[in-house]
């Protein structure tokens, strides 16, 4: 995965297992251990990856279902996982977000919403199109451990949960124009059309490295910076050490606003001028050392009727995501629910 990507704020959605499979990686070395089902070794959860981990109001879950998300989070969101004590914590998370999902879906098919199977069957050919052939669709699912009628009924339960939260929640958000103006008037850099064109050289800190890791990937970071301080070539420097795929660029990352950055990476960045390097700057993705080389200031964005649909969007997104999370939530008390790991 290009760190680079990886650097750009993403939402967290609901994720469906059909979604995950045209991404994700091949199964681990030792999945399959002699363990039977399962084995707790206190850092990650091992064992046949048909093991049901947990119940669901009679809806079993598998540990494959668990790893295709844990791997895919780890693979496009590893940037945010930063502080993460070990994989079991992130097979845990990725339990709890099936168990949600499941939940759901038993909410709506009891509000008596109901899903057509053409729709099921859109959803279905939409996502075989990731695929070459039928022959690859087969192996990949087999790869990870799936059957066509597991996906068939994620993708079931995704348009169930979709129903239900635009019907019961999504419909009865209100947002008023004092909320959108408050909104505007405290996240200026939202609306900051000013671009900058940086490179970095990036030096990666994986998801549940330890001190000691980040310590040494620390100090080898301030060797490069020193490098950098006493004239050294920044492009022939990032190719050398960067982490990131921009390295083949000499580390350009090209023109981005300040939103489409992560935060400690935007704010140095564009307190810099052309021609300027950072000190180090630590994010979630790693330490980085940045060089601006161009600022184009456009301006903001006025506040105007395209930036209070953005607004409005953004605000009634944020109530349903917190709403439809302690719907769920109460769901987990009120259903019986068998977690095994």
């Amino acid at each position: 995965m290009d760190v680079a990507r990886r650097m750009i704020r993403e939402n967290w959605g609901w994720l469906i297992i059909a979604a995950l499979v045209a991404s994700a990686s091949c199964s681990r070395e030792g999945q399959e251990a002699d363990q039977a089902p399962f084995h707790d070794t206190g850092r990650e959860i091992l064992g046949d990856p048909q093991a049901v981990v947990a119940v669901v109001d009679g809806d079993p879950v598998t540990l494959a279902e668990v790893e295709l998300v844990v791997r895919f989070w780890l693979e496009s969101r590893a940037g945010e996982l930063q502080g993460t004590r070990s994989r079991k914590e992130l097979q845990q998370r990725a339990l709890t977000q099936i168990i949600d999902q499941i939940l759901l879906s038993h909410e709506a098919e009891r509000h008596k919403i109901c899903v057509a199977d053409s729709a099921v069957d859109g959803m279905t050919e939409a996502w075989g199109e990731h695929f070459a052939a039928p022959e690859e669709r087969e192996a990949k699912l087999a790869e990870n451990h799936l059957t066509p009628e597991m996906v068939r009924t994620s993708m079931r339960r995704e348009l169930l949960v979709r129903e239900l939260v635009r019907r019961e929640i999504r419909d009865t958000v209100q947002v008023s124009d004092d909320e959108q103006r408050a909104y505007y008037q405290a996240h200026p850099e939202v609306f900051d059309t000013t671009q900058v064109r940086a490179s970095h050289i990036l030096f990666e800190v994986q998801a549940g490295a330890t001190a000691d890791e980040v310590l040494a990937i620390q100090t080898r970071a301030k060797e490069v910076l020193a490098l950098v301080k006493s004239g050294g070539d920044f492009a022939a420097l990032a190719r050398e050490h960067s982490d990131c795929k921009s390295r083949e660029q000499g580390g350009d990352l090209g023109f981005c606003t300040r939103r489409q950055w992560l935060k400690p990476f935007a704010d140095a960045a564009f307190a810099l001028a052309p021609g300027e390097t950072s000190d180090l700057v630590g994010s979630t993705v790693g330490f980085h050392i940045i060089k601006v080389t161009e600022i184009k200031e456009d301006g903001w964005h006025p506040y105007s009727e395209h930036v209070m649909a953005y607004i409005r969007a953004l605000l009634v997104d944020r109530v349903v995501q917190s709403t439809a999370d302690r719907l769920a939530k109460r769901l987990r008390t009120e259903t019986r629910v068998d977690v095994r790991i």
